[in-house]
C-alpha cells in the first residue's frame, strides 16, 4: 500500500468514526477516488499545448531557463499574458502564462519564496466552475 493510499485510508476511517459518534467530517470525501481526481483536475490537452509552446519557443529564442532577466520577470510577463488572454480569448494566452509560471516557480528568486502546502483559506464559491 503506497504512502497515498494510506493517507486516504486513514482520512476514511477517522471520517468513519467522526460521522459514528455524530461529528462532523473534517475532510469530505464522498465517493472521492484518485483516478477521478486525475480525469477531472488536470487537462493533458493542456500539458500538450504547454509542452509544444515550450519548445518551439527555445527553438526560436533559446531555453527561458537560460534567460537573465530580472527577479519575478516571468510572473510579471505571465499577468500580462493572461491580460491578453481576457481581451482576446485566445486560448494561447493562457498556455502562455503557465509557461511563465513555470519558469518563475523553477527560478524562484524573489526574496522571501517559500512553499508549503497549508490551506491559505481562499477557496472558489461552492458548486463554481474552475
Amino acid at each position: 500500500m503506497s504512502k497515498w493510499d494510506r493517507a486516504v485510508a486513514h482520512v476514511f476511517i477517522e471520517n468513519s468514526w467522526r460521522n459514528v459518534v455524530g461529528k462532523t467530517d473534517r475532510r469530505v470525501m464522498e465517493r472521492w477516488k484518485l483516478e477521478d481526481a486525475m480525469i477531472t483536475e488536470w487537462s493533458p490537452e493542456f500539458e500538450k499545448a504547454m509542452r509544444n509552446r515550450l519548445l518551439i519557443g527555445a527553438y526560436r529564442y533559446g531555453p527561458m531557463r537560460k534567460s537573465g532577466e530580472e527577479d519575478g520577470a516571468n510572473a510579471k510577463e505571465a499577468i500580462r499574458r493572461i491580460g491578453r488572454y481576457l481581451k482576446t480569448g485566445k486560448l494561447e494566452g493562457l498556455v502562455d502564462a503557465a509557461n511563465f509560471c513555470l519558469v518563475e516557480f523553477d527560478r524562484a528568486r524573489v526574496d522571501g519564496v517559500t512553499l508549503h502546502s497549508v490551506d491559505d483559506g481562499e477557496h472558489m464559491e461552492k458548486g463554481r466552475s474552475r
